[in-house]
């Protein structure tokens, strides 16, 4: 769920310029430098680093869109800070990955900076929404039914209890945690290596399993509708004060005619062998 924290500065915003000056898009520095390393384009300015393509490029496709264009904040977007920020995917990228190739061209308009203590926040008000999206299609959003994802939860939790702490617990107690685990693995009997099983036991080795995440965003029949979803979600429970104001709640796209680099159809390609 998190991200990892980084004490400086997300995004470089690097700016990229066309040949005749016309500022085209913001990036990173290792892309910048990709270019600079290959002799595609030169240094113009160094705060923030600026480069000139020597050559015209394909397209440019990021003059009508401001948000690519403007940059990004470094500071948390909810609370203001610049400190132990992490990367934070609005439409969580766990249904994202699962999803076509332009709609993960075109999230990076919906990842922004949040702090450590707003990321952490937000993710149990995200956990809330998964679970309401999981009622709907019928599952927990762990990847089981409701009731098999619940027995997997207290077996595993009482084979680590008996393993861990069994001199510790009353008889009574024992006998509870065992039946929990006996009803879960359908066995009479219980002998250590089930225990030892169970701890190690992962959910989605669990009979009946369905990736959620994946279950979800191959059941999207309209992006833009769940993009809004999610959004919204986050403007309503972390009401961000630091937002760009070319970012908006209910933008729409055209899947169509979302552009993909190059890089990521090589990369799919690739992982798809």
């Amino acid at each position: 769920m998190g991200s990892p924290v980084v004490k400086g500065k997300i995004f470089d915003n690097c700016l990229i310029q066309a040949p005749d000056g016309v500022n085209l898009s913001r990036c990173g520095k290792r892309k910048a430098h990709w270019y600079l390393d290959r002799g595609l384009a030169e240094i113009v300015a160094d705060d923030p680093l600026t480069i000139r393509l020597r050559f015209e490029p394909s397209g440019r496709r990021g003059l009508e869109d401001p948000l690519l264009l403007e940059g990004k904040p470094n500071i948390c977007v909810v609370c203001g800070t610049p400190y132990d920020l992490t990367r934070h995917h609005i439409i969580p990228y766990c249904f994202i990955k699962h999803m076509q190739l332009e709609c993960k061209a075109d999230i990076i308009r919906d990842i922004f900076p949040l702090c450590e203590p707003c990321h952490n926040e937000y993710e149990k008000h995200s956990a809330e929404l998964r679970k309401e999206i999981a009622e709907e299609v019928g599952i927990d959003f762990s990847g089981l039914p409701p009731e098999k994802a619940r027995d997997y939860r207290s077996a595993t939790g009482a084979a680590s209890a008996l393993l861990n702490y069994s001199e510790q617990i009353p008889e009574d107690k024992k006998d509870f945690l065992l039946a929990q685990i006996k009803r879960f693995l359908g066995k009479a009997t219980i002998c250590e290596h089930d225990l030892h099983h169970l701890t190690k036991l992962k959910i989605e080795d669990v009979p009946g399993y369905v990736n959620f995440s994946k279950l979800i965003a191959e059941n999207v029949t309209d992006y833009n509708t769940f993009a809004i979803k999610w959004r919204e979600h986050f403007i309503r429970t972390m009401k961000p004060k630091h937002m760009p104001d070319a970012w908006k709640v209910d933008r729409k796209i055209d899947l169509n005619q979302v552009w993909v680099p190059d890089r990521m159809i090589r990369d799919h390609a690739r992982k798809s062998l």
